[in-house]
């Protein structure tokens, strides 16, 4: 009797490395693939360098259609299929196909679910001309916009990393940008109050205007539903020709006959290391999950598409019997604006001091990315927390020029093998004067770290 198949709900990028690794593993299983939009297996990640023509065609975001992923990984795909229900008892999910209106239940051995984060879209803000990049085909959209008229000025909501990446784009289109947040600051509750400020001014330097502590009270439209005005709660009214929501995401976890699911307190499942929920031959990788208490005080939830794809590559391992238990990282990130580099890897230093109190200290310097009398040298500002005790590094941050940011991967690495001050100090790194001064910033930052203990 043929076992039924693992079926998979959701692909991009948890679900469809998933599916390519377990056929790997696996080359006999049966696999259903079911998305609930037409398109899989596309870069998210690349949206804003679609919109600023960096990429000019948005299907080079495209790495496998159906059809590929058919012919050539034996993957059976379900586009415009969306799960309705999970019954745990009976095995079986059911989908409604949305171009037919109509419902199809599956019977599974093993279900996984990959079905990641939507943005959390402000019922004031939807409009015609009002978007937040959270498809593939919302990108065509608004890149349809984009290119359909005069756009002068856009209005984006968020000072989050997608919106500052989309602030840099309509830049790079010579758009006029606001930006706005309810925050204080930019970036806030990622990075630590200093660089937050590094970051905005940079946006200044670039045109971008940001107003901070403020939420959008009303909007003004015309007969085609475009939103024209935006009043916000600081009395100021914006005129916009586009607007960008780059608010948050929340995951996408609640299915009818799963209530019985273990979910962190802003709805992720809850999975082991080898993605299994709480519920048997139920598992969950990417967005939608988190792999519980991996600070050791609180649930780390930080969707990205590098952390989606290792999930997704466990659970494959799980269910093929050869477990590879996912290892949470560092949440090393980066974004490329205004021809400068930010990373972050590892706690911030408000993190680090809500983990460790008066035991997390910080240092920031300044210095140059190669040596100085070299033509093209620019400022680096580079940061290290580290805990006054052991001198251990806990978290790494770093402003400098474009092709600059790769150096988070060291302190990345620094951190996961827990090096201290005096490891780093003593470590070796490249001198070459094109490339980088006698004494890397890392080097000095350990050096005068090591002398704040």
């Amino acid at each position: 009797m043929k076992k039924d198949p693992v079926v998979i709900v959701g692909g991009v990028a948890a679900g469809t490395s998933a599916a390519a690794y377990l056929k790997r593993l696996k080359p006999s299983i049966d696999i259903i693939l079911a998305e609930q939009s037409e398109t899989v297996s596309y870069g998210t990640c690349e949206f804003p360098y679609v919109l600023s023509r960096e990429i000019p065609d948005p299907e080079r975001l495209v790495f496998y259609t159906p059809e590929k992923l058919a012919e050539e990984k034996g993957i059976t795909v379900l586009v415009n299929h969306r799960l309705v229900s999970v019954n745990p008892t009976k095995k079986t999910a059911t989908f409604s196909d949305t171009r037919f209106h109509s419902t199809k239940i599956i019977s599974y051995s093993k279900l996984l679910l990959a079905t990641g984060a939507s943005p959390i879209e402000l019922p004031e803000l939807v409009g015609a001309n009002s978007f937040s990049l959270k498809s593939y085909q919302s990108l065509l959209n608004s890149d349809h916009i984009l290119k359909s008229g005069k756009r002068d000025q856009a209005l984006i909501i968020g000072a989050g990393l997608i919106g500052l990446e989309l602030a840099d784009a309509m830049r790079k289109l010579n758009i006029q940008v606001t930006l706005i947040d309810k925050s204080e600051g930019i970036l806030s509750g990622k990075v630590c109050v200093k660089d937050s400020g590094l970051i905005k001014t940079l946006a200044d330097q670039n045109g971008v205007r940001f107003i901070g502590n403020a939420r959008v009270s009303h909007t003004v439209r015309n007969q085609k539903n475009e939103i024209v005005e935006v009043h916000l709660s600081t009395g100021e009214i914006l005129k916009t020709d586009i607007i960008f929501q780059s608010v948050g995401f929340k995951p996408n976890s609640s299915f009818s006959g799963l209530e019985k699911l273990k979910k962190a307190q802003n709805g992720a499942i809850i999975v082991n290391k080898n993605m299994e929920t709480s519920i048997s031959d139920i598992y969950a990788a990417g967005d939608c999950a988190v792999t519980g208490k991996s600070s050791g005080k609180t649930d780390i939830w930080f969707p990205l598409a590098t952390a989606a794809s290792k999930m997704g590559r466990s659970a494959a391992a799980a269910i093929s019997k050869n477990p590879e238990p996912y290892k949470a990282g560092n949440n090393t990130w980066g974004i490329q604006i205004f021809g400068h580099d930010f990373v972050q890897s590892g706690l911030n230093f408000h993190q680090a001091e809500d983990l460790y109190g008066s035991d997390a200290k910080t240092i920031t310097v300044e210095t140059s990315d190669r040596v100085k009398i070299m033509l093209g040298s620019k400022p680096l500002f580079l940061r290290l927390n580290f805990l006054k005790r052991s001198g251990r590094l806990v978290g790494a941050s770093q402003l400098g020029q474009a092709g600059t940011g790769i150096r988070i991967n060291t302190l990345s690495l620094a951190i996961s093998q827990k090096m201290t001050l005096t490891d780093l100090e003593k470590s070796d790194f490249l001198y070459t004067p094109a490339l980088a001064p006698l004494w890397d910033p890392v080097l000095v930052a350990a050096r005068l770290a090591r002398k704040l203990k």
